[in-house]
């Protein structure tokens, strides 16, 4: 059970990523992406759900309206990264247009970044039906659906995207690929951080050491995506500090995160995935008090993300510049 959760916790970091590229790239206008989404989608919702869905623009280049079909069981899918109201009208409109529905009953609207709360009527002439709370879905609803199947359909599911992705995962890996640069910003870092030490004390004999090991922290944190420098903000923000007489400690609470944030459970998932991997979090139940530990050790023992929010006062637009926009001229002694 606890390898199938691993399994599944990995599928959703990977989607939760592709996801936010469709996001990044359809804020930008740029939908080259979404071609390669069909027919690797097309094998998750076939394993999902148990479909014979078929790329139908493998055999005629732009398809009219749909994507995807399974003509055994007259199931259709359009994949889009577009959620408005205006295109599920225009795929219904040449759905019809086509005589689609004489080939297929059900029209599934698969949107690849996430669904709205569609308060319109989408008008199908009484030529089929058209559910809009069960007929339009998103990634969140089809990581609901994956998490309820079977162990060993999970395992299947699992490794087919760890295969295909496993490309997109270096990429994202290597500090010099376009795609790690998807939502990374410019570190803007002193030439010192005096400031910062002599506010904690340090010894000048460790300047250097401590200087290298916050540049070093600062280049991690800027290899994440906006949205997760964003769960690491909430956390260190939100975070408790814990001294006692031996040691420190420096946690989150899941809950207290969940309510600030107010964002899903599975990008909740995702992004403490992604910290996970990047050693800056863990996840501790001890005692019943279930706790997300924050991680960055400096050479000396210390923590830097718990320094950093001692040396800010926890100041939320202080500490949000450092971490979320890797702005760390307040540290310099110089800083103007």
């Amino acid at each position: 059970m606890f390898t199938t959760a691993k399994k599944f916790e990995e599928i959703l970091t990977c989607l939760s990523i592709l996801r936010y590229i469709f996001k990044s790239k359809g804020k930008r206008g740029l939908f080259d992406i979404n071609k390669q989404a069909e027919s690797f989608f097309c094998e998750i919702l076939n394993s999902t759900y148990q479909w014979r869905l078929e790329n139908l623009n493998n055999s005629k280049s732009n398809y009219p309206a749909i994507d995807l079909g399974d003509r055994d069981n007259r199931i259709c899918v359009q994949i889009t990264s577009e959620n408005t109201s205006s295109k599920i009208h225009e795929t219904i409109a040449k759905f019809i247009k086509h005589d689609l529905h004489k080939e297929y009953s059900r029209l599934i609207i698969f949107v690849l970044t996430d669904i709205k709360n569609y308060t319109t009527e989408f008008d199908t002439q009484d030529k089929f039906n058209f559910d809009k709370s069960s007929d339009i879905i998103d990634v969140d609803m089809l990581l609901n659906d994956i998490e309820d199947l079977a162990n060993d359909t999970i395992s299947k599911i699992h490794g087919f995207v760890t295969s295909e992705l496993s490309q997109l995962r270096s990429l994202l890996a290597d500090k010099n690929s376009l795609l790690s640069k998807v939502d990374s910003t410019t570190v803007t870092f002193p030439d010192n951080i005096t400031k910062f030490l002599e506010y904690h004390n340090f010894d000048k004999s460790d300047y250097t050491d401590e200087y290298k090991g916050i540049r070093t922290l600062s280049e991690q944190i800027n290899n994440l995506t906006k949205a997760s420098r964003e769960y690491l903000f909430a956390l260190v923000f939100r975070g408790i500090i814990d001294n006692n007489y031996l040691s420190q400690n420096f946690y989150a609470l899941p809950e207290d995160i969940k309510s600030y944030l107010n964002i899903p459970r599975q990008d909740l998932l995702g992004h403490y995935n992604i910290l996970d991997k990047a050693g800056l979090v863990t996840y501790e139940d001890d005692n019943n008090l279930k706790r997300l530990e924050i991680c960055a050790p400096s050479p000396h023992g210390n923590n830097y993300l718990s320094q950093l929010k001692e040396f800010t006062n926890n100041d939320h637009d202080m500490l949000h510049k450092i971490i979320v926009d890797c702005d760390y001229t307040s540290l310099s002694d110089n800083n103007t």
